[in-house]
């Protein structure tokens, strides 16, 4: 079935004809108005052994294997930036006294603006061995838009701890995709007005 809407006049308040802008103006937002919203998204099963150390230190855009990057340009200098993410992962091979870590980067800065580390021994029956580390991890933090050039959030993950160097998996382990690629890694960034 379908429907039909015809109009035969369309008219404003004061009798003329109406106008529509041809594009929003952000400006009139109040503060706390969500303005654009970018968002990245795989359900790619990787593997990467490139090392986040597992110590007291900033992890670094040089440490642990690319996962996922996400682009935002905002409309608005002094907007804020809330950025979350969400990562699947674990070591490929039990290994004890492993940690992983999930890591966000703004640009080419070194340091990261976001971490966390994890050390739990999941209980993994489809996969044969209860003692793998890894788990999901959810990053959230809100930062400063600074300018209105495009920004580039990257994910980076890895092992440390006795897993230094060796492999490491999102969205599957134990050597395999699991859950028929239904497994996925997010960023959403939410550009927020001031």
């Amino acid at each position: 079935m379908s429907s039909k809407l015809y109009i035969e006049t369309l008219q404003n308040n004061s009798g003329g004809s109406p106008t529509f802008p041809n594009k929003i103006n952000y400006v009139d937002f109040p503060p706390g108005s969500i303005i654009q919203v970018a968002y990245a998204e795989s359900n790619v099963s990787g593997t990467g052994t490139t090392p986040i150390p597992a110590d007291d230190t900033i992890p670094q855009i040089t440490e642990g294997n690319l996962i996922l990057t996400c682009n935002i340009t905002p409309r608005f200098a002094n907007s804020k930036l809330l950025v979350m993410a969400r990562l699947n992962a674990m070591e490929n091979s039990n290994l004890s006294s492993t940690n992983t870590t999930c890591a966000l980067f703004l640009n080419n800065i070194s340091d990261s603006f976001v971490a966390e580390i994890q050390s739990n021994e999941m209980q993994s029956p489809p996969m044969g061995d209860t003692n793998i580390q890894g788990g999901i991890f959810t990053l959230v933090r809100q930062i400063d838009a600074v300018g209105t050039n495009t920004h580039t959030i990257t994910m980076r993950a890895g092992l440390g701890g006795a897993g230094s160097g060796t492999t490491f998996r999102w969205n599957g382990g134990q050597g395999n995709r699991y859950l028929g690629g239904s497994q996925y890694t997010s960023i959403l960034i939410q550009e927020i007005r001031q």
